[in-house]
């Protein structure tokens, strides 16, 4: 490793490590195929979007080149009665099409389900995040749950937080 260099960024996908060099300028990468380990001159050049909702929750392909790493963050409502609870998942999922139906892979989830006091209304923050391989189609989708005969929650419609970097 070079002398000062900083770890940016870990990709399971690719196992590659990108580094900074004493500048803080994109440098070397330290990429590993089975147990060859190489150093190549590729620069990297990242490039950062924060996506509206209906842009994370819309199946799009990030770049057909460069693998992408994706973070969003939703609020789901549930109001709480003595019929049961509410629960709300979001799942960040990525496929080889556009119909997220060839090769699906779930890359996160996560959720809460709300049950207790009676009329009682919470927010809680969902987020889901990730790598998504170069080529691939990305989305973002809910589940909603209920428990006993309460009304299922209404999915999340905003969007709290994204970021989407490609490497």
């Amino acid at each position: 490793m070079e002398d000062n260099a900083k770890v940016v960024m870990w990709n399971p996908t690719n196992k590659r490590f990108a580094f900074l060099d004493q500048s803080g300028n994109a440098g070397k990468f330290l990429t590993t195929d089975g147990n060859e380990v190489y150093w190549s001159s590729a620069k990297v050049n990242p490039v950062f979007s924060a996506p509206t909702f209906l842009e994370a929750t819309t199946a799009t392909r990030l770049s057909t080149t460069r693998d992408a790493y994706s973070s969003f963050s939703f609020d789901g409502s549930t109001t709480i009665t003595t019929s049961g609870g509410q629960g709300i998942t979001a799942v960040l999922t990525y496929a080889d099409n556009e119909a997220m139906t060839t090769n699906p892979v779930i890359v996160d989830s996560n959720g809460f389900l709300s049950i207790g006091i009676d009329g009682l209304s919470q927010v809680h923050t969902i987020t889901v995040k990730g790598f998504i391989p170069a080529g691939k189609y990305r989305q973002v989708t809910f589940i909603t749950t209920k428990t006993g005969t309460a009304a299922l929650p209404a999915a999340p419609a905003s969007i709290k937080s994204s970021q989407e970097v490609l490497q």
